[in-house]
């Protein structure tokens, strides 16, 4: 599961607790609504330390979506997308287009995801969201990549944005609380 645009992270929070997904990757480009999911996340590592029911495999990067090339290996690709400029879209749907990511969770109808930035889905549900902060309404719209033949399992290759932060969470929760504390 990747979050682009984490903010303080709570999607990340809550996939990794429940259904407990294999990797919770946050990604924000905005430093101090990063440095906020880092403290939230070192507060998430403490409390797994004593109780082992808090799971950990989350992480949370600061840095720019459009200096990776695929969505690889992510299985689902949320973005609470509402504000993201044009430019960001056309580069989204590339990058969408070359991965072989099965999912996309985001706030755009598709009108806009298919039509107009012809991103290679198709709609599968929509649900309206209300914010917890702000109590703002929404349409969230759950797509699944159009099938094409020639693509190989996302697991198959990881973009190497992606892999430091993965290999800290895949080294275990004593490796991502030296990362996390030295950040």
């Amino acid at each position: 599961f990747i979050d682009v645009g984490s903010g303080i992270g709570k999607p990340n929070f809550h996939v990794t607790q429940d259904p407990g997904v294999d990797l919770s990757y946050g990604l924000e480009i905005d430093a101090d609504r990063w440095l906020l999911s880092m403290n939230c996340l070192r507060g998430t590592l403490d409390l797994a330390t004593t109780h082992r029911e808090v799971k950990h495999k989350c992480i949370f990067v600061q840095g720019d979506i459009r200096q990776a090339s695929v969505f690889d290996p992510f299985t689902h690709v949320y973005m609470f997308s509402i504000g993201f400029p044009p430019a960001l879209w056309i580069s989204l749907a590339e990058m969408w287009n070359r991965s072989t990511s099965p999912y996309l969770i985001c706030f755009h109808s598709p009108k806009d995801v298919v039509d107009y930035y012809d991103f290679e889905v198709e709609l599968l549900d929509k649900t309206p969201t209300s914010m917890h902060g702000s109590k703002e309404g929404h349409t969230g719209y759950i797509y699944r990549r159009k099938q094409r033949s020639n693509r190989k399992a996302s697991s198959d290759h990881t973009d190497p944005f992606f892999a430091p932060g993965i290999d800290v969470v895949n080294k275990g929760l004593d490796s991502l609380k030296e990362w996390t504390n030295s950040t």
